[in-house]
């Protein structure tokens, strides 16, 4: 059997609707690459008619392979389950609930077959409603390449940071890792899927990023795990054990939390001062922040005076002066 270039597989749950886009997305430009790409969908025993959506696809595309878990496996659970099932060279987890934009799949297929790189992250934005008159409008401070290769991993990281943790946006070589790679360390931490990837980044040797939106991701629908948790203790054992295990340069642990501090978690804490039933906003964000990343100064410098400020203030801070220093340290890095 021919090994095929990419595995994309869409873990889902229970969100036939947003499916029902993200397939048509992909069917329409997948009638070009048939022999390189595999579409692995695993349903997590959606409750819905998530089958019938798979169903009405398979009869345009008959390529695509469908799982329907017999029971709920949890979000790491089948995260892991694309992993460990995916045959592709290169494998590509894409949420049920974002879409690739119109004719975006050739140029990332063109990408991997020509340059070959270990990761590639490609761009999505955020839409609430209507993704066509959300698109953004802001334009970095310097133009850049389009389409960058990176050898040096300290500047790859320097411009992907945290969303290395966004599974929608890395493409990875899978064919880096070692025979028998054990892939379930963490699961229950909502970011299993990092440690591939870190394991990948700490073994890779050429990086690419698409700077031009491939996606659009749909925004304000999920919660149910605890973000600072997460995204905070979580992620950070995760790369602790990357140090240890994998030889991953301890700069990637401090590039990832500066720009966490900078610009992730202020917009969450602002959300959840703005709206106090905001989905993630059911932990002390302020004790759990301070808690882990007290000690540094870019917490207070960033990060309090979101907390302590009138709302508006902050609200004002984060615009004027957190953008703004994130858009600056874009335009040089």
């Amino acid at each position: 059997m021919d090994i095929p270039l990419i595995t994309i597989a869409i873990p889902t749950f229970n969100r036939a609707g947003y499916l029902d886009i993200c397939l048509r997305q992909f069917v329409k430009q997948l009638t070009s690459y048939q022999a390189d790409v595999e579409l692995l969908i695993s349903d997590n025993c959606s409750p819905d008619n998530t089958g019938e959506i798979v169903k009405k696809y398979s009869e345009v595309y008959p390529a695509i392979k469908y799982i329907r878990q017999p029971v709920n496996i949890g979000a790491d659970g089948n995260f892991e389950f694309c992993f460990s099932s995916s045959l592709g060279k290169y494998l590509w987890i894409f949420g049920d609930d974002d879409f690739l934009l119109d004719d975006k799949l050739q140029l990332i297929m063109t990408v991997l077959k020509e340059e070959s790189p270990d990761m590639l992250f490609v761009k999505g934005y955020g839409y609430v409603n209507d993704h066509q008159k959300e698109y953004p409008a802001a334009t970095p401070l310097l133009k850049k390449k389009p389409v960058e290769f990176f050898t040096e991993r300290k500047k790859f990281v320097a411009n992907v940071h945290y969303y290395l943790t966004f599974a929608s946006g890395i493409i990875v070589n899978k064919s880096l890792l070692p025979s028998g790679y054990q892939s379930r360390n963490f699961i229950g931490s909502n970011l299993n899927h990092f440690t591939w990837v870190l394991e990948i980044l700490s073994r890779g040797k050429k990086f690419g990023l698409i700077r031009e939106f491939v996606m659009a991701i749909k925004t304000n629908n999920t919660g149910g795990y605890s973000l600072y948790d997460t995204f905070a203790n979580n992620l950070n054992k995760i790369l602790d054990f990357a140090n240890r295990t994998s030889a991953l340069p301890m700069y990637v642990n401090k590039t990832i939390n500066f720009n966490m501090l900078l610009s992730f978690f202020p917009q969450f804490v602002l959300a959840g001062r703005k709206n106090r039933t905001a989905a993630f906003n059911t932990e002390d964000a302020r004790a759990a922040l301070q808690k882990f990343y007290g000690h540094t100064i870019w917490f207070w410098l960033f990060l309090w005076p979101v907390f302590i400020l009138p709302l508006k203030l902050a609200s004002f801070f984060q615009v004027k002066f957190l953008n703004n220093i994130n858009r600056l340290k874009n335009a040089f890095i």
